[in-house]
């Protein structure tokens, strides 16, 4: 290696680390969004009861009473499973959250700005990790790819997803340390990894995802030792991570009952099923371009993803094969374990509905593979016409035009589409007839998204500062509804033909697959009792509202989402029906 190549690879990493940051500071203008709202008041000393015996990161506490009571007081949507459980271990990046509430209040652009910490943090430790392993030119491309890479986007500018950010900076920064322990017998390493390891488990669930690294690093990449050696090295992490596991699930942590999320020790063969339906998702957005996100906009999207994510695998594969034989012996060893632990973290990513932000901890394996790839395809840019070479240039390109050219306009958009959502949200909060909602029940006929469904509410209490309004939406599937009303006292909703309620990802973090209501099932919440009449194990079609009292009460407030605004509803006649078409939300889907 020449001593001006020696020079260059510095200068290049830290364009690339100044690039990456730069990238993102659009995000710095996107403000609070979604469950930023629901942090808010608990940093600030007023909880909901669903967060009171835990940190913020406790949504529904899976108490059945509790859920109950806060379904029938409107804190909840109606359709919420008895026992669902949404609570998260990460009192790490929940002491964050409350110095950021001390120091910044509710100026979002401070809590932006430090989220932008932990993203550069998280760039350079994975930018030093990825020159040490891969060599040249190959490293400083991988660095580049994972600093382009869409799928880092929402940890990066979505603050209540920043716990993503500080669980992966200490787990690279662990990761780094176990490597040089291990190959260069630094002996620091050997305490500063388990303590890293530590940090990222208490920010987030996110780090279990890297142990995947850890252990795909003893199993394929580790160079031989002692066998003392080698069970302090798996220990390590494995102590950590058990002891982890064991409180997380003993102290009643996770999710439970959710559609939105897995759970592999509740039900093993459904996590299994589940996975082999997700995971191709997430590849689509890693490896092919095509977001994994679109499956959240339009479920029928979603077997096209698989396909999708089905081929980028394949294309990956058959890409390395062709490139492995020509890569040289000790890149191919530190790539091997990178694939590996980039693989086997998706298994674990699974159990969260797929979505771009969960490849960010499996896209460090995936940028050493695309970067080599990449490096052999212009090695060859220049032969005969043999398959492989075609292969490599026709596949290497089509990898160059999604990670280096499309990657960061996807990057920029992104962030303009959460700045844009963040306004029209705005917007939205300061509708003239939410000043009529404080103290009243308001039931949301057809809400068209999950913003106005179910986050409209908060949104409003934290900006007007009042006290949270009760807030019924009746339905979010993303359909046309036809809205009767056989007696004085009752509504019936039934979706237009093909559809199901309670299916759209809105409506399933709230009750899975598992536990649908079918016909006959009836709840009571509130100002109504609840009876679905008609549906099946694939969700209700046609639901009724028995009201306790006559729907002209003065303390009902019937709104529905028309003309790209909330509005006062009109409802039908006794007898009567009318059509509520399902228009787009703030969200723009």
């Amino acid at each position: 290696m020449s001593r001006s190549s020696a020079r260059s690879r510095p200068s290049a990493s830290v364009i690339i680390l100044v690039a990456g940051v730069l990238l993102m500071l659009p995000s710095l203008r996107s403000g609070f969004m979604m469950d930023d709202y629901f942090h808010l008041p608990a940093m600030g000393g007023s909880r909901l009861e669903a967060s009171s015996d835990r940190h913020i990161f406790t949504f529904v506490s899976g108490n059945a009473e509790i859920n109950a009571d806060m379904a029938r007081r409107g804190h909840l949507p109606w359709w919420v499973d008895d026992h669902l459980r949404l609570v998260f271990l990460r009192p790490l990046s929940s002491l964050l959250s409350h110095v950021d509430a001390a120091v910044f209040g509710r100026w979002a652009a401070g809590h932006h700005l430090h989220s932008l910490l932990w993203w550069a943090l998280a760039l350079l430790t994975a930018g030093v990790l990825l020159r040490r392993l891969l060599p040249g030119s190959a490293g400083i491309l991988a660095f580049l790819l994972f600093a382009l890479d869409e799928s880092h986007i929402l940890p990066a500018a979505w603050i209540a997803n920043r716990s993503a950010l500080v669980a992966l900076a200490a787990m690279l920064l662990g990761l780094r340390a176990h490597v040089r322990w291990r190959e260069e017998s630094w002996r620091a390493g050997r305490f500063l990894a388990p303590a890293a390891i530590v940090l990222g488990l208490l920010a987030g669930e996110v780090a279990v995802l890297a142990l995947a690294y850890f252990l795909a690093y003893e199993l394929w990449g580790a160079p031989p030792s002692s066998r003392q050696e080698r069970l302090r090295a798996w220990l390590s992490f494995l102590v950590p991570g058990a002891v982890y596991l064991v409180v997380y699930l003993v102290l009643g942590y996770g999710a439970a009952r959710s559609g939105l999320y897995l759970d592999p020790t509740a039900d093993p063969w459904g996590f299994l099923v589940g996975a082999a339906q997700r995971i191709p998702i997430l590849l689509a957005g890693g490896i092919t371009g095509f977001s994994a996100d679109f499956g959240i906009m339009d479920a029928r999207l979603r077997p096209a993803l698989i396909a999708a994510g089905c081929g980028g695998g394949l294309l990956l594969g058959g890409l390395l094969r062709a490139v492995w034989k020509q890569t040289a012996a000790a890149t191919r060893r530190r790539l091997r374990w990178l694939l590996a632990g980039g693989s086997l973290a998706l298994v674990p990513a699974a159990a969260v509905y797929p979505s771009d932000r969960m490849f960010l901890v499996p896209s460090l394996g995936l940028v050493a593979a695309i970067a080599v790839i990449l490096h052999q395809a212009w090695l060859a840019r220049r032969g005969r016409y043999a398959p492989r070479r075609i292969l490599l240039l026709v596949g290497g390109g089509y990898l160059a035009v999604v990670h280096l050219l499309l990657a960061p306009l996807v990057v920029e958009l992104y962030q303009k589409s959460l700045i844009d959502f963040n306004r029209a949200s705005l917007a939205v909060s300061k509708s003239p007839w939410l000043v009529d909602t404080v103290d009243r029940e308001n039931i949301i006929l057809l809400a068209p998204d999950s913003l106005v469904g179910l986050y409209l509410p908060l949104l409003v209490s934290c900006t007007q500062e009042v006290t949270l309004p009760i807030w019924r939406p009746l339905t979010l599937a993303p359909w046309d509804h036809q809205l009767r009303r056989p007696r004085p006292r009752t509504l019936e909703l039934e979706v237009a033909p093909g559809g199901r309620m309670l299916r759209s990802w809105a409506e399933e973090i709230y009750r899975d697959k598992r536990h649908m209501l079918l016909p006959g099932d009836v709840l009571e919440r509130g100002p109504f009792r609840v009876e679905i009449l008609d549906g099946s194990a694939a969700g209700p079609t046609r639901v009724a509202f028995h009201f306790d009292r006559d729907l002209d009460d003065p303390s009902l407030l019937f709104l529905n989402w028309e003309e790209g605004a909330l509005r006062k509803a009109t409802l039908p006649e006794v007898g009567g029906e009318i059509q509520l078409k399902r228009t787009a939300g703030p969200a723009g889907c």
